[in-house]
């Protein structure tokens, strides 16, 4: 129908595209900084912070949060939940002897719980970032590392910002180029087309009945999760028409645990299949689901520990959670049997933990000393040395019925290096192995592939090429992976 031909403003009628090459997988771009952290540590150098890394003194407020790789750097939005931030590039290639790079300050900017990054060619090339705004979304321009440039901002209806509470704010963006999916709290999921980032364009709003507090987003190829902001429920939404988000029959689920207790989480993040709920009630720790069936989320483990959550993510076989007084670094080699590895602690509100090869950043949004809100703490001796490992796909392998405006989206183990997400690294192919051209973009620890025209019925086949896709520290996936799947008459 003429539906499915309109919706995608980056696709063109649904015909075949014009021949097509992918580029070498050797030609992503190259990095501006010298990479991740290249410091091998001795046993007794573990769990204890070497280093800080300060802003100086235009971060007035020593609030931090997360610290992202991009092309080399480490970057680092820093700001209060009611503004008045800004962000720092760093080199942390000698971890303990971290070297600022440059700092721009920006009052627009609020505390930020998840930041994008994406490597444009062609009309709207350049370097891009996406962080929070206290109206809305902001895009910056990164080619420059030691000079960040603001060059947009979007206001959304209804975001504001009260003092003491969340309700209207933005909290998380999953940029799936060219849709920016926003978690708005009580507003809902806002829909941006952010082909132009110096020209973003709002195209819906979805709010939830009854209501969701919309805290955390990670889009999964053509489903999209949506995790609460100090709730005790999760949902899962279709987005095979990227502008128009549906509720999945049974993908809207209470955060219950092995003895059917509903349990309340601060936050959530998704790794591969798994979501991952930071808990507040009666405690902290964390919450397992399995979410690989959109219509069916299964719970699979928790593991409960002292503390207030905050914050958790994974690197490999590792969760990292800020717990307000402490932080914890946990073995979840079986995700079905964690246990803690070490316990981290510094003065100020531990909310953040964030793995950075084998240092984890540790960041306090209050009550830190001046300078100290961030610090680089070694939790492995040896440099990391490991490619990420393809822990789902969307479609899945093999699936059937699959809509023309579909997307890729690839769950790997650890965060990835943005800039080695492009064309020549992750691919696609029709049935007589016809190259799909398409616009490939990765936040955190998720790829994905955007096809630049809507696709024909017929059998295609995905592929992550050897090499291609990397770490924060250059290690590339090590071998081919590839599935197939097919799109509905």
């Amino acid at each position: 129908s003429m539906r499915w031909l309109l919706v995608f403003g980056l696709f063109g009628c649904n015909e075949r595209p014009e021949p097509y090459v992918f580029p070498d997988v050797d030609s992503a771009p190259e990095w501006l900084g010298p990479g991740g952290p290249n410091t091998v540590f001795a046993a007794d150098d573990l769990f204890e912070p070497c280093a800080f890394l300060d802003a100086g003194p235009l971060d007035r407020n020593d609030v931090h949060n997360g610290v992202y790789p991009f092309r080399g750097y480490a970057y680092m939005p820093w700001a209060r939940d009611i503004g008045d931030g800004g962000v720092s590039v760093f080199d942390v290639s000698s971890p303990c002897a971290p070297v600022l790079v440059g700092t721009t300050a920006e009052l627009s900017m609020r505390e930020t719980h998840t930041t994008a990054f994406l490597h444009l060619e062609g009309q709207f090339g350049g370097d891009w970032m996406v962080n929070t705004d206290v109206l809305g979304v902001q895009f910056w321009r990164v080619e420059d590392p030691s000079s960040p440039e603001l060059v947009s901002r979007l206001e959304l209806p209804g975001v504001t910002f009260i003092i003491g509470s969340y309700p209207r704010t933005v909290h998380s963006v999953s940029w799936q180029y060219p849709y920016l999916y926003i978690a708005a709290a009580d507003n809902g999921v806002f829909v941006v087309d952010a082909q132009d980032p110096n020209n973003p364009v709002m195209v819906n709003q979805f709010t939830f009945d009854p209501p969701l507090r919309a805290g955390f987003v990670y889009a999964m190829g053509s489903t999209l999760f949506v995790g609460g902001s100090e709730e005790r429920q999760a949902a899962l939404m279709d987005i095979s028409v990227p502008t128009e988000p549906q509720p999945i029959p049974g993908g809207r689920f209470d955060l219950m645990d092995a003895d059917g207790v509903v349990h309340e989480a601060y936050s959530a993040s998704v790794a591969g299949p798994h979501a991952l709920f930071a808990l507040t009630t009666e405690g902290s720790g964390v919450l397992v689901y399995d979410i690989s069936d959109p219509q069916n989320p299964t719970y699979v483990s928790e593991l409960r520990t002292e503390g207030n959550g905050g914050y958790v993510f994974r690197d490999d076989d590792t969760l990292f959670i800020g717990e307000s007084d402490v932080a914890r670094i946990i073995d979840a080699s079986d995700m079905t049997q964690m246990s803690v590895i070490a316990e981290l602690t510094m003065p100020g509100d531990l909310d953040t933990l964030m793995p950075y090869g084998n240092v984890a950043l540790l960041s306090a949004d209050e009550e830190a000393p001046d300078g100290e809100a961030t610090a680089v703490i070694p939790w492995k001796t040896e440099v990391d040395a490991t490619g990420p490992q393809v822990l789902f796909v969307d479609p899945a392998d093999g699936a059937t019925g699959q809509e023309p405006t579909l997307r890729l989206g690839i769950g790997l183990s650890e965060f990835v290096e943005p800039s080695s997400a492009f064309a020549g690294s992750v691919r696609l192919y029709d049935a007589e192995d016809n190259a799909i051209a398409g616009v490939a973009s990765a936040q955190e620890g998720w790829v994905h592939y955007t096809p630049t025209q809507s696709l024909l019925p017929g059998e295609y086949r995905a592929e992550l090429v050897a090499g291609g896709i990397t770490d924060p520290n250059g290690n590339p996936i090590a071998e081919d992976f590839s599935w197939t799947f097919t799109v509905r008459e």
